[in-house]
């Protein structure tokens, strides 16, 4: 029953195959974007009207470094000459899809990110962990290339490898088929264990890119960290197949031009020390059960802090004519304690907007370590956002 309504809460819906842009979705009255709503924290907003680099957004790729949010953890970020893709995960399949055998949908993921990437260009695409609102689409992604020896590398735990790896010549799925498989795919299995906490995963094109281990957090009203184990069956796969690989979470710090990024689809990192200074930290902040944020801001000292996964995946991305935030259904809180209902939220979005300021930051100050206040910004999905004033390093 606790994992039948997990299941639910965790799900997110298929998109639909209407003409409608990302770019239609509505801010207003979202907090974080809205003046009427609080103070402005979306980046490039934010950067004109305060003393700091002006970050500029567009809906199409400008020149030079840029990120782009994806949704969920999904981030673009390409240099123009060579792009890395980080948990790319457009699907999104309903509650009651995730009752049988999953499927790709295709068509979002063609509509929605490949259309929009130089695909000649992507060098790695990074997977935090192998839950399915993580790697669902990495196979899709893969199969673009029917050469293997063109395909962009993927680093991951050895439970995103199986999973591809499954995806083999006459599976039956024409698109696998088509494809001549993904068992030869490129793929650096990243074995981070409590002896061996950080790996170089490699350098592609400016980037280079470190692996560190990191630990799924348990989520907020339930204690558990999702399906584990090892991954036996082959694809389409069931919901409870994309399994978490020994409560491994992957961060990634990547470096170019000097800047330092460093991605965690974890509110709780392990051994931050080993990271050291960052210039931006994107943090998922959904389910904050347990979390060392503060810690992250004592010994990362991030100039931006840019949480994540808080949008609404059970609704589709065709769907969102306004943004959305509340991620959850109409069950109660404590699913099992509470006495009345409510909707489940897992991001507390707006709850993290004030917690940050009067929780993580002071706690962060108090340590002595943090010597000036890093800076909380959010993106927009689907926007481009230039990190070039960022180079010159303030």
């Amino acid at each position: 029953m606790k994992q039948f309504l997990l299941l639910l809460i965790l799900a997110g819906p298929a998109f639909g195959n209407n003409s409608k842009t990302i770019t239609e979705i509505s801010y207003a009255g979202v907090p974080g974007y809205d003046a009427a709503a609080g103070p402005i924290l979306e980046w490039s907003s934010a950067s004109v009207e305060n003393a700091e680099p002006n970050i500029k957004s567009a809906v199409k790729a400008m020149p030079g470094l840029r990120i782009r949010w994806l949704g969920t953890f999904g981030y673009e970020i390409s240099d123009a000459q060579t792009t890395i893709l980080i948990d790319p995960f457009i699907t999104r399949p309903k509650p009651a899809e995730l009752l049988k055998p999953i499927v790709i949908d295709t068509s979002a993921v063609q509509h929605y990110l490949l259309s929009t990437v130089d695909l000649n260009k992507l060098a790695a695409i990074l997977v935090t962990h192998s839950h399915y609102d993580h790697l669902e689409d990495v196979p899709f992604i893969l199969a673009q290339f029917p050469d293997a020896n063109n395909r962009p590398i993927v680093a991951g735990d050895p439970n995103t490898a199986r999973i591809i790896q499954s995806y083999k010549h006459g599976s039956g799925i024409g698109w696998v088929d088509r494809s001549g498989g993904l068992a030869d795919s490129r793929i650096n299995i990243l074995n981070l264990n409590n002896d061996n906490p950080t790996v170089e995963v490699g350098t592609f094109g400016r980037f280079t890119i470190t692996a560190f281990k990191g630990q799924h957090s348990r989520y907020d009203y339930v204690p558990w960290r999702g399906p584990k184990g090892p991954v036996k069956d082959k694809p389409p796969y069931n919901y409870w197949d994309y399994k978490l690989y020994n409560n491994l979470s992957i961060g990634y710090l990547v470096e170019t031009n000097g800047l330092r990024i460093y991605f965690s689809d974890s509110p709780l990192v392990l051994n931050p020390e080993l990271i050291g200074q960052v210039d931006i930290l994107i943090q998922t902040i959904t389910s904050r059960a347990e979390n060392n944020i503060s810690t992250c801001l004592e010994e990362l000292k991030p100039n931006y802090y840019i949480p994540a996964h808080y949008d609404n995946f059970f609704k589709p991305l065709d769907a969102f004519s306004k943004f959305d935030t509340v991620i959850g259904l109409d069950l109660p809180e404590n699913i099992f304690d509470s006495p009345g209902p409510s909707l489940v939220n897992y991001s507390r979005y707006n709850e993290f907007l004030n917690e940050f300021e009067t929780q993580y930051v002071p706690q962060a100050v108090a340590s002595k370590k943090l010597d000036r206040k890093p800076k909380l910004r959010v993106l927009k999905l689907f926007y481009y956002y230039s990190l070039e004033s960022l180079i010159l390093k303030y």
